[in-house]
């Protein structure tokens, strides 16, 4: 039964709201299964909150409705009553934790550009695979400490690697 993991003191749209609410242009909390970003999912979050004006039992109902797939799993662990910092605690452990930041730090290494792959696209797979794997540092650090190096490594083209690296940059952005 669903309802045993919801807390009945929060006022849930209907299906029909929801439907009438995706139909009328207004911005979206966007969905988490896990897959994406935690991170980039908690800015989305913070931002939805101040421009709604949530409450923390808002934050809550709408963070519940937008975890789906693995993510949603969170619920059923917990149960229905759990707080909104059980609930974000959970999550962050379970997808910005120890483990996904060495994944990231492990996929940073070894990433290399993919044929056809844009060079800015390489780019903000480096940023963002820096950014999961080194939550802590600012995008200034990451980008000087790691960024450059592995954006350097990841080019498929030895040619511009090399001119690139003539050029002396400070950053991978440079």
């Amino acid at each position: 039964d669903e309802s045993a993991y919801c807390d009945s003191d929060v006022n849930m749209p209907t299906v029909q709201e929801w439907a009438k609410r995706e139909s009328d242009g207004v911005p979206r909390l966007p969905k988490f299964d896990g897959t994406k970003s935690w991170w980039i999912f908690v800015c989305y979050l913070d931002n939805f909150t101040r421009y709604h004006h949530w409450t923390e039992e808002g934050r809550s109902a709408h963070l519940i409705a937008a975890l789906t797939g693995d993510a949603a799993d969170v619920l059923r662990i917990l149960g229905g009553n759990a707080t909104l910092s059980q609930l974000m605690d959970h999550l962050e452990a379970r997808y910005a934790g120890a483990e996904h930041q060495r994944k990231a730090r492990e996929e940073l290494r070894s990433y290399r550009q993919k044929k056809g792959e844009p060079l800015r696209q390489t780019l903000m797979s480096i940023q963002n695979l820096s950014s999961e794997g080194y939550p802590k540092l600012s995008a200034e650090q990451e980008d000087y400490l790691y960024n450059l190096d592995a954006f350097m490594d990841a080019l498929n083209d030895e040619e511009l690697r090399f001119h690139l690296a003539l050029q002396c940059p400070k950053t991978a952005v440079e």
